[in-house]
């Protein structure tokens, strides 16, 4: 079936291209020293800088980018922001100084917009009865490639150096490119209907009587602003259980990525029961089982009680994105869908931009253990939130779209 095929092939283009974002992130501060920063408050600060600018600017332009999907068609816009990401990665190897290095980092935010271009591609070439396991296997190899990339870009930067990373970098992306540029076809085209996009009846958006588009922002906002409060935090909460400095990286290490490892083997399984069972049900749930977690998590006095419940927490993460993802697919008719993918993706660079903020100040003004509590708290917020304010969508844009 043709759209297993693009599916598959997305898929494994999205964990190339994630894996490769993530390639520098285990030496980013000693890079900075490197671009003559040296004392260690002030790498501190450029490295949150840094990471902060390519979030921010990509919440900027996503918009954009998903209103440009609808005019253009989705596989370019793939091929776009994978031809800026090999692009822009020469020329942070070419950096002299850090000014230039969060310049070319933020740009490189600003042109990629690579997730809201790959997200809109499998949703307007999927059948909708599947769209929350396609979104849900998409989101597998995302996280896959976030944990492998700093794994790999550690090990290549101790052997070879760190421009070699860069180069590479170039190297992945520019493959993936090539992949999706053979290997994938689209079922339409620009537009990704073929109709036109300035149809008046179509100009209102969502249908009548289904979620606004914002009540979904602001889901994925939230959630994404609650797990990004709390992961900086975690090898710290992990340092006060656990007292064998000999060990200390290793097992905080292993929690965290138990969390992501539980993510990759939930979200295919969610995705396709949120097909069957209903998207606001999944994400409901899903929403209610992570705050639970993280209250839980407050508890915990021991390293492997944490482990534990983050791999849970891990299980249930994985069926709030794809569920919400689906929700918009279904909320916008194809031609439309760029768009709004563009603007959800937006509320997740502007999760990503503000939690690590905000769990940096909670855990000033109270302390680390305070996360926690506040992360759940919000999680649950959010459940309420969806109870009250989604509605399940109405699957009414299938206009006989078949499954080859």
């Amino acid at each position: 079936m043709l759209w297993k095929k693009n599916l598959y092939v997305l898929c494994l283009a999205q964990f190339l291209a994630m894996s490769s974002m993530q390639l520098i992130m285990p030496f980013l501060p000693f890079y900075i020293e490197k671009l003559g920063v040296t004392e260690p408050g002030a790498v501190t600060v450029w490295t949150g800088i840094i990471a902060s600018a390519n979030f921010l600017a990509s919440a900027i332009m996503s918009p954009v980018w998903g209103n440009m999907t609808d005019r253009l068609g989705c596989k370019i816009m793939v091929l776009r922001s994978l031809v800026a990401l090999a692009t822009f990665a020469v020329f942070l190897s070419l950096a002299q100084n850090v000014y230039q290095f969060t310049a070319i980092r933020a740009l490189m935010g600003a042109f990629s917009g690579f997730n809201a271009a790959a997200i809109a591609l499998v949703a307007v070439n999927t059948p909708e009865q599947h769209l929350g396991y396609a979104l849900g296997l998409l989101q597998t190899a995302q996280v896959a490639g976030t944990i492998t990339g700093p794994l790999f870009g550690g090990i290549i930067a101790s052997l070879y150096g760190y421009h070699q990373v860069f180069h590479l970098i170039t190297l992945i992306n520019a493959l993936a490119a090539v992949m999706v540029y053979s290997l994938i076809r689209e079922s339409f085209g620009p537009g990704c209907t073929g109709r036109d996009i300035h149809d008046p009846a179509e100009e209102s958006g969502s249908s009548p009587g289904q979620t606004p588009l914002w009540v979904v922002f602001v889901v994925i906002f939230i959630a994404q602003l609650s797990v990004r409060i709390v992961e900086p935090m975690v090898p710290i909460f992990v340092k006060s259980l656990y007292q064998d400095e000999r060990f200390l990286s290793l097992i905080a290490g292993i929690i965290i990525a138990s969390t992501g490892v539980a993510n990759v083997l939930g979200a295919p399984v969610l995705g396709r029961r949120s097909d069957r069972s209903g998207y606001k049900l999944t994400l409901v749930l899903s929403l209610t089982g992570a705050g639970l977690l993280y209250l839980a998590q407050t508890l915990a006095s021991s390293s492997w009680q944490l482990g534990i419940l983050r791999f849970f927490l891990g299980f249930c993460m994985a069926g709030i994105f794809p569920s919400a993802n689906a929700i918009v697919g279904h909320l916008f008719p194809k031609e439309k869908r760029g768009k709004a993918y563009g603007i959800i993706s937006s509320a997740t660079f502007l999760g990503n931009f503000a939690g690590p903020l905000a769990g940096g100040l909670i855990a000033a003004r109270f302390s680390v253990h305070a996360v926690f509590p506040v992360t759940g708290a919000l999680l649950l917020i959010n459940a309420v939130w969806v109870v009250k304010s989604l509605v399940e969508p109405r699957k009414i844009f299938n206009p006989g779209q078949q499954e080859n």
